[in-house]
């Protein structure tokens, strides 16, 4: 038996790659886990950019990042009660997994912890460029 990760993300999600984790668990009989991290990261460089330009000041700053961590994991709840919701129609067993931390960081311990043994992630599309300069998480968790 297959454990298999569906990692789903506060930026992007894709249709074909929940397919394919609900496909990939029900072929293999594993079960599915569904992982949703609220990446601290996003909030944190968003409102550093903002105040470098003088957008936002540090306190309301921290605020507002709060919130949106809070939304994220409301978000993610959310998403992750929809695709068990979904497994259960399709006779699939899952878990839902909510972690607060850095994306890279939390999907290596969850492959790790559940042994899990085919993980899908969806992913926004960025240049070579963008992913030189800033680094690729898909890439950090296919190191490790």
């Amino acid at each position: 038996m297959n454990n298999v990760l569906l990692v789903l993300s506060t930026v992007a999600q894709s249709p074909k790659a929940i397919d394919a984790a609900l496909r990939k668990a029900k072929q293999t009989q594993g079960r599915l886990y569904v992982l949703f991290v609220a990446d601290v990261d996003l909030p944190k460089q968003l409102f550093e950019r903002l105040e470098d330009v003088g957008f936002v000041g540090e306190k309301p700053g921290e605020e507002l990042q709060q919130a949106l961590l809070k939304e994220y994991q409301h978000r993610g709840e959310v998403q992750i009660q929809q695709m068990l919701d979904r497994a259960k129609q399709e006779g699939i067993a899952a878990e839902g997994i909510f972690k607060m931390g850095q994306l890279a960081e939390e999907c290596v311990k969850v492959i790790q912890e559940k042994q899990i043994s085919d993980a899908v992630i969806t992913r926004k599309r960025r240049s070579f460029l963008s992913r030189f300069i800033f680094g690729s998480t898909i890439k950090k968790i296919q190191d490790n």
